[in-house]
């Protein structure tokens, strides 16, 4: 009997025993399933992880150096010239007034520069005309001068010259005579190109009659037929000789003598007589520069035309 009570409390121990490990089992099962469907939907409902790159286009403005100076230099020669007034002297019938224009751009390949000086009438009827006139040539003057020293930096470039000097151009100009029946203005220029080896002298003349602004001609002034030219030419011959000191450059073999009538294109009207004015390498060689003489009216005298505007200077 003790035998069969034995045998039934093992066969309960068993069994409850069997029953524990399958709810052990289950338990872990559901547990390990629960835990992969977790993982499973947080690997799916989360929203990707996505990188966001944005793209920045640079734009970088590329100046072009050249373009910057082409535009600086034609800025030159829009700008307004400072106005001043020219101490009157008593010799003089009109009232005057200084005009002046000052440029400068530098440039690697060779910078333009200049210094512009001309001078304005008041107190004639044709003051307008007369003004005009003197204006417009300083136009073209300055305008021509831009171009050239354009140029001139724009072969240095292509050549790749950077090291010479820069363009310059200066003028100015002076009332040689004031009076009711003449006036007479002479400028002086000098100019250099960049790259080049010298600069150049030259002279440009205004003789107007101030009442009505027409021009007064060399030719003009002498009796017609007279062999003005070359009676002119022989006499700023000797004035000009007399100014140089060197004895080699006094008699080149051919400037000195024969000139043309085209030759004295400038000249200016004085008291003390005829200035008559060259350009540099005219009529000498460039050491020289730009050359004068003035002729006394004396000097001159048979050849003179008493009713011109010159007769006023012959003795009476």
């Amino acid at each position: 009997m003790k035998k069969i009570l034995l045998y039934i409390s093992y066969l309960v121990a068993l069994l409850v025993s069997l029953t524990g490990c399958g709810s052990s089992d289950s338990e872990r099962a559901i547990t390990s399933t629960t835990q992969i469907e977790t993982s499973t939907s947080t690997a799916t409902t989360s929203p990707p992880e996505t990188t966001s790159t944005t793209s920045t286009t640079s734009t970088t403005e590329v100046i072009d150096p050249a373009a910057v100076f082409l535009q600086q230099v034609k800025g030159c020669s829009e700008l307004e010239p400072l106005i001043s007034p020219i101490d009157h002297q008593e010799d003089w019938t009109h009232s005057f007034e200084s005009y002046a224009l000052t440029c400068t751009q530098p440039y690697e390949w060779g910078g333009i520069s200049f210094d512009a000086n001309w001078i304005q009438i008041s107190g004639t009827p044709a003051d307008t005309q007369i003004n005009n006139v003197i204006q417009d040539f300083m136009g073209v003057q300055i305008d021509q001068y831009l171009d050239w020293a354009l140029e001139s930096a724009e072969l240095n470039k292509e050549n790749e010259l950077s090291y010479i000097t820069d363009s310059y151009a200066g003028w100015g100009m002076s009332i040689a005579f004031d009076d009711p029946d003449i006036l007479s203005l002479v400028t002086d220029n000098w100019s250099f190109f960049s790259g080049g080896a010298n600069g150049s002298a030259a002279y440009f003349s205004f003789n107007f009659d101030p009442k009505n602004s027409q021009p007064i001609e060399l030719v003009d002034l002498f009796i017609e037929g007279s062999d003005w030219v070359t009676i002119l030419g022989d006499a700023a011959h000797i004035s000009i000789t007399n100014q140089i000191e060197d004895e080699e450059i006094v008699n080149p073999p051919e400037s000195w003598w024969n000139w043309p009538e085209s030759i004295f294109e400038s000249f200016a009207f004085t008291t003390e007589g005829l200035v008559v004015l060259f350009n540099e390498y005219e009529i000498g060689p460039g050491v020289l520069g730009a050359l004068s003489g003035t002729i006394s009216w004396d000097v001159l005298a048979e050849i003179i035309d008493p009713s011109s505007p010159a007769g006023k200077f012959l003795s009476p």
